[in-house]
Formats: C-alpha cells, structure tokens, sequence
C-alpha cells in the first residue's frame, strides 16, 4: 500500500484568483439528503469542509454513499479523511474513518446522532486518476419528528469551505450558506418512544407497507400516546373506548381486512393479548391523545 503524507491534503497558500464551486443539497425524500459539488472548470477542488445542521429536534443520523481512499484508474472521489483518518508506524493507512470529523477535534464538532456535523473530505491521486469536476460527496440521512431545516456552511477552521488543487486560486462558493426545508417520517429506525418501544427495520417495514387495510404509514404509529393504550382517539383517557377498539381488530394482522393499526399499540403486526395487556397496565390512565 502507498504511504500516506496527510499534510499534501490540506495545505494553504494565498490566494490570488478564485474561481466558483456550486455545493447542491438535494432533499430525497425520507430524511435523506445529498451533498453534490461542481467546479465551474478544470481547476480542481482538493478537499473540501463543511458544517451541517438541523434544527426543530431533528437528528444528522447518518451519513452514506462516499467515496473512501486513494483515487485510482477505475474509482476516483474525495476519500480522505483528515480528522479521522489512522496512519500506522509505517506510514501506511490503517483505518480511513468516515468524512465526520472526530469529536477529539479542537473546536469539539458534533458527532452522528445530534445535530450538527462538520465533515471534511479531501482527494489523493497520481496522474490523470483526480476526481471529477463535479459528483456527490456524500448522502445524509436525517431523522426526527415533524419538519426541519437543513443548513450547511463552509467551515472557517478548516479551509474555508473548499480548498482548490492550484492553492494560488481561491474557491467562491456563492451556493453557501443554503438552507433546506425537510419534511421528515415520523417514524424511523432507531426511534425510542417514551414507553421504552425501540422502531427496528421491521417495525418500518410494516408501517410504509401500503394498500387495503395496511398500516399505510398511519401517524397512529407515531404518536406516543398510543403505546400506553390510547386507540380510540376520543379522550386522553386510556379506558373502555380504547378497549373496544382493540377486541374489534382481535387477532387481525396489517393488510387484511378488519385489521386497525390504531390498536396495535406494540407495532407487532398484529392486535392480541400483548396489546390489550398495554391497555390494562394504564387503565384510567391519562397518557394524552392521538391525532
């Protein structure tokens, strides 16, 4: 394997000329997002530092779709990591990390699973092998309940935003600051509702499944009441109501008829004695009420 000299990554001159980086953020869908750049020639961007983030409770959960290591004949993109990149003893590359900067990083950024991220990608190649003038840098994947705003930003400590290959020519990026609107699913992987009730990928499943009788991404799922037995929707009284509910759909399983996701207040894909022993346990409870 190459050796690694970390320091050809990043480092600065000043500037004489710039020249124009567009940075695009497109919303996906589903709380995904993609981070895509453009150079308006061939002056090539060398690395690249941005600070995202949401507000409105919403989380930066993930991050995917990102090119990792030295560019080469067939593969080229920004897949070095300075902030978390591992170089042994010898020189050589022992874990390249992800493009989220390291939390032990001086101004302490934050970390997947909160709300803001500082990432920073820079390229390393021989001969023709750069990366392309323009390509995705990464996608984000965004969680949380209700709507938010996504905003991404050049960070000033690390570059400005965009550092070019030729360092006498400095990067104009008039896309940035930006601000997305998202609307996000209320119901994800890996949300926790008060009750304790962890969504798994199955859970999920079962909730986008779509057609007669299916869950149909029923806002039900979502609402923290129901995991204490809210299911009729008429008080905020766990109660006889709600118990009804739940013997009407006995035993009834998503997408078939008479099933009712209102009373499937464990999301098991199914309204049985699980369900109606949630119902018992808050009897005459007030847990608050489902839309």
């Amino acid at each position: 394997m190459k050796k690694i000299v970390l320091g050809v990554v990043l480092i600065l001159a000043a500037p004489a000329l710039a020249d124009t980086v567009i940075i695009d953020v497109n919303d996906e869908g589903g709380g995904v997002v993609s981070i895509e750049y453009s150079v308006s020639d061939t002056n090539l961007a060398r690395a690249f530092a941005f600070d995202v983030n949401v507000d409105n409770g919403a989380k930066i959960s993930g991050i995917s779709d990102y090119f990792v290591g030295e560019c080469n004949a067939t593969k080229q993109g920004y897949g070095i990591f300075p902030g978390g990149i591992v170089i042994d003893s010898n020189g050589n590359v022992a874990d390249y990390n992800t493009p989220v900067a390291p939390a032990s990083a001086k101004d302490s950024p934050g970390q997947l699973g909160s709300s803001s991220v500082t990432l920073e990608m820079g390229s390393l190649y021989v001969d023709t092998n750069n990366p392309a003038t323009s390509g995705r840098l990464c996608r984000l994947k965004i969680t949380g309940i209700g709507d938010c705003n996504l905003t991404i930003d050049a960070d000033a400590t690390r570059g400005g935003g965009v550092v070019m290959e030729d360092t006498g020519i400095s990067a104009s990026t008039p896309n940035l600051p930006t601000t997305i609107p998202l609307s996000l699913e209320c119901l994800y992987v890996g949300r926790v509702f008060n009750s304790g009730l962890v969504v798994d990928q199955t859970i999920y499943n079962r909730w986008a499944t779509m057609g007669p009788n299916c869950v149909n991404k029923s806002a039900w799922w979502c609402c923290e009441a129901q995991k204490y037995g809210q299911v009729a929707g008429t008080t905020t009284r766990v109660d006889f109501t709600d118990l009804s509910q739940v013997k009407l759909a006995w035993f009834k399983t998503p997408c078939n008829a008479g099933y009712n996701p209102q009373a499937d207040v464990n999301l098991s894909g199914r309204v049985d004695f699980s369900d109606v022993a949630v119902v018992k346990l808050n009897w005459f409870a007030n847990p608050g009420i489902c839309p």
